[in-house]
C-alpha cells in the first residue's frame, strides 16, 4: 500500500478571467470573474487578465460582480497550505485599475462609513442605557438610606427627649445636673490627688452655691484643676474663664471641649496694691465708681479688654480664684475684685432682678480681704457660709449709691471737704 505523500506540490499560477457567459443562474449580475489556471484558459478568451496567487483552488470561484465595471479587477490572496489541496480560503480585496471610473469603490466605502455609523449607534444606545441604570440605581440607594437614617434620627431624638424629661423630672422639671451626679462629681474632685487643687472642704463650699443657683451664668476669674468641675456642675448654664497665661487656655481647651476660656492682660503688681486702692478711693465718684460702663472705664483696676458680649452678660454668680498673687511681681486680684463688683452694679446684671452671688478664694490672704471689704464689702458678706479661705458675698440687684460700694464709705464729696477742713 502507498503511502501518502506529503511533500509540498510546487504551486500553480492561475488567471482572473472575464466569462460572459457563466454557466450558472445569477440574479445580481450578468457576468462574472473566475480564476482558472493560466495554461488552461478557455479559447477565445478576450478579457484582460491577471495573474493570482499560487494555490488558488482551480475550482474556486470568485463572488459575481455587482455593478462592477470592465475596468475593476478582483484580485485574490491566499496563504499556502501544503496540506490542502483546494488552498486557504480567499480574502478578496478590490481595487481600482487605471483608468477606472471607481463607481463600486465608491459605494463600498459608503457601506463601510454606514457600518461604521450603525456600531457607533449602537455603542451609543448601550452607554446610554447603561448611565440610565446606574442613575436609577442611584437614586433608589439614595432614598433608601435617606429614610434609613431618617428613620434611626427620629428613633434616636425620642429616646434622647424621653430620657431629657426623665432627667428633668428627677431634678425638679429643669436642666439642672441629676443629685445624685452632682454629689458623685463632687466626691471624687474633693478626694482627688491633683497637684495645686483646692481643699475638698472649699471644693464643698462653692459647690453648694453652685448647686443653689445652677444652672446659670457663671464667670470664674483663673483656671485650675477644678476649672472641669465647675463647668460640669453649672450644666446647662454658661461658665466662661478668665486666665492671665495664654498658653495655659489654649493647653487646657483641646483637653476640655466646651471649656469657654479666655486670655487676659494684667497691668497691676501685688506690691502696688496699697497705692492702687489708695487711688481708686479717691476717684470713687469719678473713674472708680461703682456704676459705669467697664469697657470705657479709665480706673487702672478696671478690666476693659474682655471680648464686648462678655459686658451685656446678666452674670448670677462670680468665682474669683485668679490672677495669681504669690509673690510681689505677680498681677494679684485687685483687678478681678473691682471689675466683679462694678459688674454686679451695673447693666444687665443688675438689672436682671436678682442679687449676684461672689465666692472669693484664698480669703484668709490681707490682699483679699482688704479688696473684698473695700468692694464687695462686709454688709454683703453671708454669715455661715464659705470656710476661713472662701468668701461668700451677694451683691443686691441695682438700688445702691452710685458714688459709693458700702454703706459705710464716705462720698467723695465728702472725703474732699474733710480733707480741706483738715488743712
Amino acid at each position: 500500500m502507498a503511502k501518502y505523500d506529503t511533500k509540498p506540490q510546487p504551486p500553480k499560477a492561475y488567471a482572473l478571467w472575464f466569462d460572459p457567459h457563466p454557466t450558472r443562474t445569477n440574479n445580481l449580475a450578468s457576468s462574472s470573474y473566475r480564476a482558472h489556471p493560466a495554461d488552461q484558459l478557455p479559447a477565445g478568451t478576450e478579457s484582460p487578465t491577471t495573474f493570482l496567487p499560487p494555490l488558488l483552488s482551480p475550482s474556486s470561484s470568485l463572488p459575481p460582480a455587482r455593478s462592477i465595471d470592465s475596468s475593476l479587477l478582483l484580485v485574490a490572496k491566499s496563504s499556502s497550505n501544503p496540506f490542502c489541496s483546494r488552498g486557504d480560503q480567499i480574502d478578496a480585496t478590490l481595487i481600482r485599475a487605471e483608468g477606472g471610473r471607481g463607481h463600486s469603490a465608491t459605494m463600498m466605502k459608503s457601506m463601510g462609513s454606514r457600518d461604521k455609523l450603525h456600531r457607533r449607534a449602537v455603542f451609543v444606545v448601550f452607554a446610554f442605557c447603561f448611565a440610565f441604570a446606574t442613575f436609577l440605581t442611584f437614586l433608589y440607594t439614595t432614598s433608601h438610606f435617606t429614610s434609613a437614617a431618617a428613620a434611626s434620627s427620629g428613633s434616636s431624638s425620642a429616646a434622647a427627649a424621653a430620657t431629657t424629661s426623665t432627667l428633668a423630672a428627677e431634678s425638679g422639671g429643669s436642666n439642672k445636673l441629676p443629685l445624685p451626679v452632682f454629689d458623685a462629681l463632687v466626691h471624687y474632685a474633693s478626694i482627688s490627688n491633683a497637684t495645686h487643687r483646692m481643699s475638698d472642704t472649699d471644693i464643698r463650699a462653692i459647690a453648694a452655691v453652685v448647686r443653689a443657683r445652677a444652672p446659670c451664668n457663671l464667670l470664674v476669674f483663673g483656671l485650675g484643676p477644678e476649672s472641669p468641675l465647675w463647668l460640669a456642675l453649672n450644666h446647662g448654664g454658661r461658665t466662661v474663664f478668665l486666665e492671665e497665661n495664654e498658653f495655659y487656655v489654649k493647653y487646657l481647651e483641646p483637653l476640655h471641649p466646651g471649656l469657654e476660656a479666655y486670655d487676659v492682660s494684667y497691668t497691676t503688681k501685688v506690691r502696688d496694691f496699697r497705692d492702687l486702692l489708695a487711688a481708686a478711693r479717691a476717684a470713687r465718684g469719678k473713674e472708680c465708681r461703682p456704676v459705669q460702663n467697664l469697657l470705657f472705664s479709665e480706673c487702672r483696676l478696671a478690666i476693659n479688654d474682655l471680648p464686648n458680649d462678655l459686658y451685656d452678660v446678666p452674670w448670677d454668680m462670680v468665682l474669683i480664684d485668679g490672677p495669681s498673687g504669690w509673690n510681689p511681681n505677680s498681677p494679684g486680684r485687685m483687678p478681678s475684685i473691682f471689675t466683679t463688683a462694678v459688674l454686679a452694679r451695673s447693666g444687665a446684671t443688675a438689672a436682671k432682678g436678682h442679687p449676684t452671688d461672689v465666692l472669693v478664694h484664698d480669703f484668709q490672704f490681707e490682699l483679699e480681704q482688704v479688696l473684698s471689704k473695700e468692694f464687695l464689702c462686709d454688709e454683703n458678706r453671708v454669715a455661715g457660709s464659705g470656710t476661713p479661705s472662701v468668701g461668700h458675698f451677694v451683691i443686691p440687684a441695682g438700688g445702691g449709691r452710685s458714688d459709693a460700694f458700702c454703706s459705710d464709705q464716705e462720698s467723695s464729696s465728702e472725703s474732699g471737704g474733710n480733707n480741706r477742713r483738715r488743712k
